[in-house]
């Protein structure tokens, strides 16, 4: 990592007390680039949040062939509660340091500039946590790195292709409900280890085949396509205001009555989406 390309692209971007959005991008894209190069050779192929080619449905298509092969029925599926604000500066550090082995002025650097743009209410004290989570990959690879020491916890799983993650949504398939309660004991307390807890209301033991559905898979490969597309202009199509409206207007379609509840995370990707294309009005 480039201690002198990383200080000289922050500090032209930060000449003014309140920089523009366009400037901010500036220094997001090369924190990005210089994360990136380092981290992509760690990730798995069981991580597929937010990387390029990897999607929610890819993961589960590679669990349902595990599930059938296998006869596992039963799904279990975690999410971290507050993931993104709770990710603790300090183990993070050192997490970084191991990786990169990079000196410690320019990790401090990184560290600023991850303070600097993440937002807090003016009374909050920086309590040395959190990451900037809407719009900034940086922040998605270091919360990859944060996550990966709670991987290796469940290499059985992995080897038998039963483990899946993307971002802090754990799925891991398992042969009845009671080693889901097992396993949901486990990821507890690896969770708990890094100062992280699973989310009460969302974290469940579920059928293979309601989990499926729960995904909407028509509409999150469709947001999967928008996301990437947004993100690399010059090598993918772009989608089209009105392609993406009519895929809303759709979605928004589905009765009430019918609507699963991970319906709402769904409307909230395509939110994230329009703003990230500059289309606020859709929503």
């Amino acid at each position: 990592m480039d201690v002198d390309f990383l200080r000289e692209a922050y500090h032209r971007t930060r000449k003014d007390s309140a920089p523009g959005i366009d400037e901010d991008k500036i220094v997001q894209r090369a924190v990005t680039m210089l994360l990136g190069a380092i981290y992509e050779e760690d990730f798995h192929e069981f991580w597929h949040g937010f990387r390029a080619g990897h999607s929610a449905h890819q993961a589960l298509s590679e669990l349902r062939e595990q599930c059938v092969g296998q006869r596992i029925n039963w799904i279990v599926d975690a999410d971290v509660s507050g993931f993104f604000p709770s990710i603790n500066h300090r183990l993070l550090h050192q997490l970084v340091a191991q990786r990169t082995g990079a000196e410690e002025r320019l990790i401090n650097l990184l560290f600023f500039l991850l303070e600097s743009m993440t937002w807090r209410p003016a009374y909050s004290e920086n309590r040395h946590v959190g990451l900037p989570q809407e719009n900034y990959d940086a922040s998605r690879i270091l919360a990859h790195a944060f996550l990966q020491p709670i991987d290796t916890e469940f290499q059985p799983e992995i080897k038998e292709g039963r483990y899946a993650r993307w971002a802090d949504d754990f799925v891991i398939a398992v042969p009845d409900q009671q080693e889901g309660r097992l396993v949901l004991r486990r990821l507890e307390q690896a969770l708990e280890d890094r100062g992280l807890f699973p989310n009460s209301a969302k974290s469940k033991i579920v059928r293979a085949q309601d989990f499926a559905a729960s995904l909407y898979p028509e509409w999150n490969d469709f947001l999967d396509k928008v996301h990437e597309s947004t993100k690399n202009l010059a090598t993918l199509p772009r989608v089209s205001q009105s392609t993406f409206d009519k895929k809303l207007k759709s979605f928004l379609a589905i009765p009430k009555n019918e609507r699963l509840k991970t319906w709402d995370r769904v409307l909230r990707r395509f939110y994230t989406e329009s703003r990230r294309k500059g289309w606020i009005g859709l929503i």
